[in-house]
């Protein structure tokens, strides 16, 4: 069974930035919209229409409205006020905000002894066997990056991102050690391999044999 070492998800911080922007984005958005619906259905932007008389100021005959061939018009339509546009970039904000909420809210990290595993974007899990890590970085927004032989994995906005990145990176360190304490070097197979030989040969014993074979491969 899986010791589990460290664990880490999304900041609550994180989480209330993110939310806070985006509901401030929508409340400029309507602010801006009802700017624009104000200046539109303003009486300076109003002007009676009378199809033989033309264009004739809505101050000068509001009287005219409603009657025979005179209607209500406007000087600048809707759109050709900037308010408009400005109130639907901050609700262009605001969604972008709400989908960087909905990606990463279930976004979790957690270390054992054997294996790296947790979830990503959009709440996808992933299991990442402790061998196939080849690096361990760190990422944007107080994230960690972990590289394997198929791809990087990056989670974001993790507290306490610096303590599990170290701790991932001295797990790397310590199985980059045993691993070259296992394996014995070229000289030591070598001089292992004469000895063999001379044991072979019955020029030492057994007990010389194992001796020396303790010694070079650090047993």
């Amino acid at each position: 069974m899986d010791t589990v070492l460290k664990e880490g998800s999304i900041t609550k911080k994180a989480k209330t930035i993110i939310l806070d922007i985006t509901k401030v984005a929508v409340f400029l958005g309507v602010i801006f919209l009802v700017i624009n619906i104000s200046f539109y259905y303003a009486d300076s932007n109003k002007y009676i229409y009378n199809r033989y008389l033309g264009d004739i100021d809505i101050a000068y005959a509001p009287k005219l409205l409603g009657k025979s061939d005179f209607s209500l018009r406007y000087y600048i339509n809707f759109w050709g006020f900037p308010y408009v546009y400005i109130g639907l970039s901050f609700w262009v904000v605001a969604i972008c905000f709400w989908f960087t909420f909905l990606m990463m809210k279930k976004m979790q990290i957690t270390i054992t002894d054997k294996r790296v595993r947790g979830k990503t974007y959009f709440g996808r899990s992933v299991d990442l066997p402790m061998d196939s890590i080849s690096a361990v970085g760190s990422s944007w927004f107080n994230g960690i990056a972990v590289s394997t032989s198929s791809g990087k994995v990056s989670f974001l906005f993790i507290e306490n991102s610096k303590g599990i990145r170290e701790l991932l990176c001295q797990l790397l360190i310590d199985r980059q050690g045993k691993t070259q304490s296992v394996i014995p070097d070229k000289s030591n197979a070598d001089e292992l391999k004469k000895y063999k030989e001379l044991f072979d040969s019955g020029i030492i014993t057994q007990e010389e044999f194992d001796a020396k074979k303790k010694q070079l491969l650090n047993l």
